[in-house]
């Protein structure tokens, strides 16, 4: 049964890189496209089930983008949903899907459990049939060692962005090296996406576990004792 491929539209590096490493480890098919023009040509090429549509991109700006996509047969049969962090208004809604023909839309910053719960609502878990299950099941693995799409080159989209998020039963793990991604550079995509969860990071036989809350740390542990916050008082 083939896999479901998703296209990411953003020309922020990081939000991309979060939305590729998500949906790979779900196990869809993704590829990445940082301007309007890219996003036509991988439209064409890659056959996408489902884009993930910037409105402010390089190029030719995202509500032109869908215009053009669902202009043609196959496009109507594919969904777009519009992402945009500016145009927030119900105007800018009720034109994204009324006038561009856009499918669903996404306000930034948003939480990727969310987004991904409405991707599957949309075209189903990434090895299932066409019609999508009415309650989600179990997740999806990517082949271990698969290279990444064509697409998502080290420029746009890396597939490494963060270590680790829990959330209850249900998990979403994200591993990464931070010599890849800089601290800073994680800490932002996980504001992008308003993720909430546990960051541990590992550095031999040092831990420490980072709390996070809709994007923000609000608190820290360490296996070090020098540094626990007690010691300073």
């Amino acid at each position: 049964m083939a896999t479901k491929k998703i296209l990411i539209v953003d020309d922020d590096k990081n939000i991309s890189q979060i939305l590729y490493t998500a949906l790979n480890a779900k196990g869809y098919l993704t590829t990445v496209a940082k301007n309007g023009e890219e996003a036509l040509k991988q439209f064409e090429s890659e056959k996408p089930n489902l884009i993930l549509l910037d409105v402010l991109l390089p190029k030719i700006n995202g509500w032109e983008v869908c215009r053009k996509i669902k202009d043609t047969e196959r496009g109507q049969q594919t969904v777009v949903i519009i992402m945009t962090a500016l145009y927030r208004t119900m105007k800018h809604r009720a034109d994204s899907i009324h006038k561009y023909g856009a499918d669903d839309f996404v306000e930034k910053p948003f939480q990727l459990h969310e987004l991904l719960a409405k991707i599957i609502a949309y075209i189903g878990e990434p090895g299932e049939a066409e019609e999508p299950a009415e309650s989600a099941g179990e997740t999806g693995t990517a082949p271990a060692g698969d290279p990444p799409p064509e697409g998502a080159t080290a420029e746009n989209a890396p597939p490494d962005t963060s270590n680790i998020l829990k959330r209850g039963k249900k998990q979403l793990e994200l591993e990464g090296n931070l010599e890849e991604t800089p601290f800073p550079q994680l800490l932002h995509s996980l504001y992008a996406i308003k993720e909430s969860g546990i960051l541990e990071l590992r550095r031999g036989e040092t831990k420490k576990k980072i709390a996070i809350k809709e994007g923000y740390p609000v608190s820290i542990e360490s296996n070090l004792s020098d540094e626990y916050f007690g010691n300073f008082l």
